[in-house]
């Protein structure tokens, strides 16, 4: 419009505005788009890859657990409804929500930027199969997993239902239901991080600490992959397992 005014007022060479504005324009943007995210990584604002996880559960498997990815840098989110398991956790300096983490509330303040992976690990099955249906939807069903934590549910319509969540119900191998992990850490487990290589592999780690109750493995991407019966993960790795001491190991057997 403003080169139009010109034109028609007779000022000469009034016609090449609309060309250098547009070219300016066109400047900016692709201008910005070049720098944009040199500068960002200078400035160190640019967003990072989520490589967080949700753990569904405040309870002592799940706060155990929580503290152990903690000390390994990953960052950590506890939900439970219980004021009790909550106030548990923050006094272990655990990031924790109170409320169920699929509740509406939740969906308006739970900030799950960095969330990568949700790991269900609530001793009420009927939870975990709730938060597995809905956070399998936001993050994928490959990127969220269930603890073993009762038996199927049973009744009319119930089947198919228990029969998807099911699938998910991968952490960790066979016996290590939530009832038996936290029978073992009120004995004194804990749960400890150990870096697998060449070196010092699977096999070897096994030989070593007898009574061990892998858990996950944290891959060289960062993702954790539960360790479920018969599974071998790949070297190098970080292997996350429940140690047992050894009165607690003998007393077990």
């Amino acid at each position: 419009m403003f080169a139009l005014t010109l034109q028609r007022s007779g000022y000469q060479g009034a016609d090449r505005l609309v060309t250098v504005v547009f070219a300016v324009i066109i400047g900016t943007v692709v201008l910005q788009s070049l720098t944009s995210g040199m500068m960002a990584r200078w400035l160190r604002v640019q967003q990072q890859k989520p490589r967080g996880v949700l753990i569904v559960g405040a309870n002592s498997v799940a706060r155990m657990l929580a503290q152990a990815l903690i000390k390994m840098n990953i960052p950590v989110l506890v939900t439970d409804s219980s004021w009790e398991y909550y106030r548990q956790a923050r006094m272990e300096g655990i990031p924790a929500y109170y409320g169920h983490a699929y509740s509406e509330h939740a969906e308006n303040y739970l900030d799950l930027s960095d969330t990568a992976q949700v790991l269900a690990l609530s001793p009420n099955r009927h939870q975990n199969a709730l938060a597995v249906y809905h956070f399998g939807h936001l993050f994928g069903d490959e990127q969220v997993f269930a603890i073993r934590s009762g038996a199927p549910l049973k009744g009319r319509g119930n089947s198919a239902e228990s029969s998807r969540f099911r699938r998910h119900e991968i952490l960790f191998n066979q016996e290590a239901t939530y009832g038996r992990l936290s029978s073992l850490i009120a004995k004194g487990a804990t749960i400890k991080a150990t870096k697998l290589n060449e070196n010092f592999g699977w096999l070897e780690y096994l030989e070593k600490h007898q009574g061990v109750i892998p858990l996950l493995c944290q891959r060289e991407d960062g993702k954790l992959q539960p360790i479920g019966t018969g599974f071998v993960p790949a070297m190098p790795c970080t292997l996350i397992a429940l140690v047992q001491i050894e009165n607690t190991s003998t007393s077990d057997r």
